[in-house]
């Protein structure tokens, strides 16, 4: 979920817990199923999450194509100790999908000002300075990412994180969530259920509408700053090629996807 002056809580929280924190749903899924295929209702599905979802704003106005351009540095600080290697399996995957180099340091350095900025804090009752929430009823702080965005080229994130206040499994969806996010998926939309950007689910795992939408947002041929007009018959035909070259499986009644 992406911040700037104001929050509202992360949709997502993990496990059975006998009350759940406000608005937040009940578990977190390993990873949603692949439900794409090579035909036309995929195409104009990843359209629309394409055009509605990742190409906004963080306040959920439409914008232009947004990305990074150079190498990007996940710092890790806090409670990181139970999650450093997933980060960097996460941060592997991302580097595949984009084309840029994506590392992690998590050895106690100070963040660098041009790339992400993870912050697990320990105290549960622990609020971000600076930020105040949207919603009066919401008296915690679950997880948020406020990116920073500057001539349609993303030069730095900050990701804040409640690990005292929520498990394991959330946590590492909150990781997925707003470590994604950060990277360019910022658009929220309800009722998608196998994609980020849908916050009434939580994952620890991409699926492959995410891995698709983030191949596109990285195809060289849409450059940072690209209108929203120009860019939709371009992501059209990269998500196009791209559904051509899926290759589908079923995997214990889940439907998996892989893309070379």
């Amino acid at each position: 979920m992406s911040v700037l002056a104001t929050l509202a809580t992360l949709a997502l929280t993990g496990g059975a817990r006998a009350e759940p924190l406000p608005g937040l749903p009940a578990r977190v899924l390993q990873a949603p199923p692949d439900d794409i295929a090579d035909d036309a209702p995929s195409r104009a599905r990843l359209l629309h999450l394409f055009m509605d979802g990742v190409l906004r704003s963080e306040r959920g106005t439409p914008a232009p194509v947004a990305r990074w351009t150079g190498p990007v540095v996940i710092t890790l600080t806090g409670a990181v100790a139970p999650y450093v290697g997933f980060v960097a399996d996460l941060a592997a995957e991302l580097a595949g999908l984009t084309g840029l180099p994506v590392s992690v340091v998590a050895d106690g350095s100070p963040p660098a000002g041009n790339g992400i900025d993870v912050y697990l804090a320990a105290n549960p009752r622990y609020w971000p300075t600076g930020v105040r929430s949207s919603d009066p009823t919401v008296t915690v702080f679950t997880c948020a990412a406020a990116p920073g965005v500057r001539d349609g080229v993303i030069r730095r994130s900050t990701v804040r994180i409640n690990a005292g206040l929520l498990d394991p499994d959330t946590v590492r969806a909150c990781l997925l969530e707003e470590i994604v996010q950060s990277m360019g998926l910022f658009g929220e939309l309800d009722g998608e259920g196998d994609t980020l950007l849908d916050d009434l689910v939580g994952f620890e795992h991409l699926g492959v509408v995410d891995r698709l939408l983030l191949r596109t947002l990285y195809d060289p041929r849409l450059a940072p700053g690209t209108d929203r007009d120009a860019a939709r018959p371009l992501a059209a035909t990269i998500l196009d090629e791209a559904l051509h070259t899926l290759a589908c499986r079923e995997e214990g009644g889940v439907r998996r996807c892989d893309q070379p």
